[in-house]
């Protein structure tokens, strides 16, 4: 009987050593892939979240403006909100005391403030007429 068993475990096959060598740079390409994409989200996440608080603190002085009814270019000044460490600039520009011009800039995480990927500003820029 032993004999019978090492006769069927020689026609088995299995795979060679090149295979898996294959096969491993195979799986590590596409996990190269998968870390590089995961990066690209993230920087995309965090652009879009700057963006989004940015656009919420120039809409938050459009309203501080249209609550007193006028324009004030003395509302200019750095913030930084309570989450994140982004530091933004807002520059208000008037006018007249019923149009302000609200600028909205930020440095990117690299601390400057060059083009994002496509060649988007790290600013947003809003415009209004007080009623």
């Amino acid at each position: 009987m032993p004999i019978k068993e090492i006769a069927m475990a020689k026609d088995q096959g299995g795979m060679s050593l090149i295979e898996s060598l294959i096969s491993l740079v195979i799986l590590s390409f596409g996990l190269i892939a998968t870390t590089k994409m995961q990066m690209n989200l993230t920087t995309t996440t965090q652009i879009s979240r700057q963006r989004v608080e940015a656009v919420a603190l120039a809409k938050s002085k459009i309203e501080f403006f249209r609550s007193t009814g006028a324009c004030n270019a003395a509302e200019s000044g750095t913030y930084t909100p309570l989450q994140g460490n982004t530091t933004y600039t807002i520059t208000v520009t008037c006018s007249d005391s019923k149009n302000p011009k609200l600028v909205v800039g930020w440095n990117d995480s690299k601390g400057d403030q060059a083009k994002v990927a496509g060649g988007v500003d790290n600013r947003v820029e809003l415009n209004t007429t007080l009623e």
